[in-house]
């Protein structure tokens, strides 16, 4: 038995982004594993019954499936740390989690795979080696790979739609950048649920991948700063402490 969380996840997977920031601005204590680790195959599916990440396993056994169900088991346990005090700014924390992982799926889908110049090394990269080291570790790459570039334009993303994809997405980056001029996250001086909703595609996507990378952090170095505040257990930064918090 150990006190240490077991979080199943993968670097480039839009939702363990969410559940591994919280999991980090928490401060809970967890081990990272890879999908491609012997012990989701013969100790997680088991329970589990389906291969999705995120999956957490914690110290007791306990399998909790999906970075919404991972945040709310902590959330409901400790008094919900993550939830601002004003029912306004609870329906602002909600809506932004949604707009997070469902609203910005199509720029996450679209900067990832339709700029394989930039991207394509990368992302087979770490496809790749989320697969176990079989004989057949490539194909199935490949395999995954078609399949997500395929469910880009299930989303939409057509190339008829990218135009407004794009436009849309970096009006959005715009005003995120001018919110971030005044505070350090979305409601003020700590993450709300809406911030890990946000970092969904904020991160393994748009903050990752080389193209869109680029692109945040020369159009929104603002954003690109929270990417990397959210993945740190530090609460705030050096440019806001002498600022007063509002949540």
């Amino acid at each position: 038995m150990t006190d240490l969380h077991r979080l199943y996840a993968l670097s480039h997977s839009l939702y363990s982004g969410r559940a591994r920031a919280y999991l980090i601005k928490q401060r809970i204590a967890f081990q990272e594993l890879s999908t491609g680790h012997e012990s989701f195959k013969t100790e997680v599916l088991p329970k589990a019954k389906l291969a999705t990440i995120p999956t957490l396993v914690t110290p007791t056994g306990e399998v909790i499936r999906d970075g919404a169900a991972i945040i709310e088991h902590f959330e409901s346990a400790n008094g919900r740390p993550s939830q601002p005090q004003g029912p306004c700014q609870q329906i602002i924390s909600a809506l932004f989690d949604v707009i997070g992982h469902d609203g910005l799926l199509r720029p996450a889908m679209h900067y990832r795979w339709n700029f394989p110049t930039e991207n394509l090394h990368f992302v087979q990269y770490h496809f790749l080696h989320a697969q176990r080291d079989t004989p057949e570790r490539a194909e199935k790459t490949e395999h995954m790979m078609n399949r997500m570039r395929h469910v880009t334009e299930v989303f939409g993303v057509t190339e008829q739609s990218q135009p407004l994809v794009e436009a849309l997405y970096t009006e959005y980056l715009d005003a995120f950048n001018a919110h971030f001029e005044q505070y350090p996250y979305l409601l003020g001086w700590k993450p709300c649920v809406g911030d890990y909703g946000l970092l969904a595609p904020l991160y393994a996507h748009l903050g990752r991948d080389p193209y869109p990378a680029s692109l945040m952090q020369q159009r929104a170095p603002r954003v690109y700063r929270w990417v990397e505040r959210m993945n740190r257990p530090t609460k705030t930064c050096q440019s806001f402490l002498r600022r007063a918090p509002i949540f």
